[in-house]
């Protein structure tokens, strides 16, 4: 990795904090959809504070997703080698590993899945990130230093 920051410093934290923000925040979405979701089936079209939150709900929603277009953009900025045609899949591979990690806590016999999408989500962030490829996430956080 090519980091572009002019400051030295160590990546490999701030962008696996970074990377689960992004993950975050697509989990919170995802959360905040159901909640809309379940105020529109169980409140009648007339009730202006069930409109009042439904609106509410759905201005958070689109902050959260601004603000983590750009927490992705600031993620692709710091890999010389990025390949933009992954922006995407790193998105889908992030909220992925992140609901992997809620079923885990939820059912922990799922650890071999949740194995397995942190090896999928090195091999995709890997490829996208233009660094040495792997599907070994240590090895993918090592190269992050």
């Amino acid at each position: 990795m090519e980091n572009t920051n002019s400051q030295s410093i160590t990546s490999r934290g701030w962008v696996m904090d970074l990377m689960q923000s992004i993950a975050n925040d697509l989990a919170t979405v995802n959360h905040l959809k159901e909640k809309l979701y379940s105020i529109k089936q169980e409140t009648v079209p007339e009730d202006p504070i069930a409109e009042d939150i439904r609106k509410y709900i759905e201005k958070t929603i689109q902050s959260i997703t601004d603000t983590r277009r750009k927490k992705m953009k600031l993620l692709e900025d710091q890999f010389l080698e990025f390949d933009d045609k992954m922006h995407c899949a790193v998105k889908h591979q992030l909220e992925s590993l992140m609901e992997m990690m809620e079923v885990y806590d939820a059912y922990p016999e799922s650890v071999d899945l949740l194995q397995e999408s942190w090896e999928n989500w090195a091999s995709v962030i890997s490829f996208a990130f233009g660094v040495e490829l792997t599907d070994c996430a240590r090895c993918l956080l090592d190269q992050l230093k």
